[in-house]
C-alpha cells in the first residue's frame, strides 16, 4: 500500500513539474530501488517457507512437461 501511495505522489509531482515546464530531471531513483529490495526480501522469506512446509518435492521436469506429437 505504501508503494502505491508513493507512486501516486511521484506521479503528481512529476505531472506538476512538467506542467510548470520546470527544468531538471524527472526520474525517480528511490522508488524502483526500494521496490526491488522489497521484492527480494519477500522472495527470500516466502520461498524457503513454501518449500519447507510442502509435503511434495517438486522438480522442474514434473511441472514443465511438454508433450509434442506429430
Amino acid at each position: 500500500m505504501a508503494i502505491m501511495v508513493y507512486a501516486l505522489l511521484t506521479y503528481h509531482w512529476r505531472a506538476s513539474a512538467i506542467r510548470r515546464r520546470d527544468a531538471g530531471p524527472y526520474d525517480d531513483r528511490l522508488g524502483p530501488t526500494v521496490l526491488c529490495v522489497f521484492l527480494l526480501a519477500f522472495t527470500d522469506r516466502v520461498l524457503p517457507t513454501r518449500f519447507r512446509y510442502s509435503n511434495q518435492s517438486i522438480s522442474i521436469g514434473e511441472t514443465c512437461r511438454i508433450h509434442i506429437t506429430n
